[in-house]
């Protein structure tokens, strides 16, 4: 989608074509990290699939690391009937390669079905006599795992694969982790799928067994009714509310749900972990009548149902009804976006360009404070484009971490109005304006130049190409309000907001905060040159790790030295004293684990 792969024709090899012993049968599918394809053992006459990873994910070791993990996992559980079985793992042609059993799906309506994504999309909803078969094998293959320390932590219906007689098996344990091994992957990221993610997951909490429980929970309503509980314009979204909305009942969807059903669903799905089933053995025990679900805990927010006969019960609160929320909710998203529409197609174009546009090394060096401003989006859009994050999330097609970094910048810059990632091809694929996703977009300003900012009708609009190895992958644009009166400003107070927001955004870095978390010194050393090589006025950069000690800085004799915080400047902010200096903290969930130091050189 993002990224042409410019490699061998041997891996991507076609049907016919061999690797060792495997001839090559058919492509059966393809994600962010791998292609699989059925193949056959040419000795014994078995059918497998096999999970080839991507080239353009080789040099990076994090993601190396998981296709690895997937199979190490698995391994640890073959021979249980509900997961598939990994048969080998090698390495060949520098690509790393997964053999692992086939699974041949099941027809439906003359339809070959492989998930149970597949099964709902096809029927849209199950009834519990169809889907209660497919639960008993995912609680099985589930117990097996938890029993022997694994925790999926990405149980969702795409990762439930169906048999031709109706088995069910468990795939893709990429993200797995030891329930006593709590070391964070993607620290300031939330890991795994965000519509089935667990309140525990969102935050980046410790997690065990219940967070299988809770994915669970959010298939069985997803099965049953049609649809998963929580929805919205971008995972963020989502994955609030899996910490503080409660769903819609099941059985206000899909009255035939029996109550049971509905009270285990909605059991599993309790965001508090102690208020869930504390093992899939407990859901197995519902399943097979030995007891039935206790009512789930209810709040103000929501009541259950009534059972036939009893009359309302009323709680201390006053709420307006869910069905008026959401039309309010909608009739104002609708004004807004009329509102949006009307101002950047009907009153900008309507407006003259008042200047000029001003590439990144255009900027004169006796700047006046609007170039000052151009010149600190400028430095915030190149850093965006050239991060390795971002660039691993195209490669990935991973729009979630790219609206994570939509979220960030619009949280510590208020006056943007809005941030659009697009595909090589111009389409939308995230942005802080849902209404734009999946649209075609391009702008006059990239065919200037390739990386530009320019004030224009009281704007500053910005326009990046992001690209690896001089394949372009997609490109950024946003646009900020011009302050009011920004001439009032000093020439230095311009440039200590400037330095500070680029200091925020370096230390809300996902991939920083990971680096910090593992003391990946070279990933914080490349970070270092790469941000001094698009400002070259900062003297000196230094991170910290949580007890102020020095593990990655612009000056090596500054390594392993104490850096006490405090010294130079207010937490997450630039003070002008005899050059630019700034501290700000990196944080994961509020807990503080280091801290980046910066200083800059004076324009007088």
């Amino acid at each position: 989608m993002y990224y042409g792969d410019h490699t061998m024709v041997s891996r991507n090899p076609n049907p016919g074509d061999r690797i060792r012993e495997y001839e090559i049968l058919e492509t059966i599918g393809k994600g962010g990290m791998a292609t699989v394809y059925k193949a056959r053992h040419s000795l014994i006459d078995q059918t497998v699939a096999i999970k080839i990873m991507k080239p353009s994910l080789m040099d990076d070791q994090q993601f190396c690391e998981r296709f690895i993990r997937e199979a190490q996992a698995q391994a640890k559980l073959t021979g249980h009937p509900n997961i598939v079985t990994i048969h080998n793992l090698f390495e060949e042609d520098n690509l790393y390669i997964i053999v692992m059993e086939y699974v041949d799906g099941m027809f439906v309506d003359g339809s070959r079905i492989r998930t149970l994504a597949q099964f709902i999309e096809h029927r849209g909803t199950l009834s519990v006599e169809q889907f209660k078969p497919i639960l008993e094998g995912m609680v099985s293959g589930l117990m097996f795992a938890h029993e022997h320390n694994v925790v999926h932590r990405d149980i969702k219906p795409s990762n439930i694969m169906l048999t031709g007689n109706g088995t069910v098996k468990i795939v893709d344990f990429g993200i797995a982790r030891s329930i006593t091994d709590q070391r964070l992957t993607k620290t300031g990221i939330a890991i795994g799928t965000p519509k089935y993610m667990s309140p525990e997951q969102v935050r980046s909490s410790r997690i065990d067994a219940r967070s299988d429980i809770y994915s669970v929970g959010i298939t069985m309503y997803e099965a049953l009714t049609g649809g998963v509980p929580f929805k919205g314009d971008t995972d963020y979204e989502i994955m609030r509310q899996h910490e503080d909305t409660l769903p819609p009942l099941p059985r206000s969807i899909k009255p035939d749900i029996p109550k049971t059903w509905e009270d285990m669903i909605l059991m599993c799905i309790a965001k508090d972990p102690a208020q869930r089933p504390q093992s899939v053995h407990d859901i197995q025990s519902i399943l097979v009548g030995e007891k039935k679900a206790r009512r789930p805990i209810i709040t103000e927010e929501q009541d259950l149902p009534e059972e036939p006969g009893e009359k309302p019960r009323t709680t201390g609160g006053h709420h307006r009804p869910p069905v008026l929320t959401a039309r309010i909710v909608g009739a104002a998203a609708i004004l807004c976006l009329l509102m949006i529409v009307y101002y950047f197609a009907v009153h900008l174009p309507g407006q003259r360009m008042k200047d000029a546009v001003y590439t990144l090394d255009s900027l004169p060096t006796d700047t006046l404070p609007g170039d000052i401003i151009l010149k600190k989006y400028a430095d915030i859009g190149k850093m965006i484009t050239a991060s390795s994050y971002v660039i691993s999330a195209f490669i990935m097609c991973s729009e979630d971490n790219l609206n994570e970094i939509i979220i960030q910048i619009i949280g510590d810059e208020p006056d943007m109005v809005y941030i659009h990632f697009t595909d090589n091809g111009d389409k939308v694929v995230a942005s802080s304006n849902a209404s734009a996703i999946g649209a075609e977009y391009r702008s006059d300003i990239l065919t200037a130049e390739e990386n530009t900012v320019r004030r224009r009708n009281g704007f500053y609009e910005g326009a990046f190409t992001v690209s690896a190895e001089e394949n372009i992958l997609g490109a950024l644009y946003f646009s900020a309000r011009e302050p009011d009166d920004e001439t009032a400003v000093s020439r230095s107070d311009l440039e200590v907001l400037r330095y500070t927001s680029i200091g925020n955004f370096i230390s809300h870095s996902p991939e920083i905060e990971e680096a910090v978390i593992q003391h990946n010194v070279a990933t914080l050393n490349g970070m270092i040159m790469a941000v001094q090589r698009e400002i070259p006025d900062l003297k000196h950069l230094h991170i910290t790790d949580k007890n102020h000690r020095v593990i990655a800085s612009s000056d090596t004799t500054m390594i392993n030295t104490n850096f006490p915080a405090g010294n130079e400047s207010p937490d997450g902010t630039v003070q002008d004293t005899e050059t630019y200096n700034g501290e700000f903290r990196i944080t994961v969930s509020d807990i503080q684990i280091g801290v980046l130091v910066l200083g800059a050189r004076l324009h007088r």
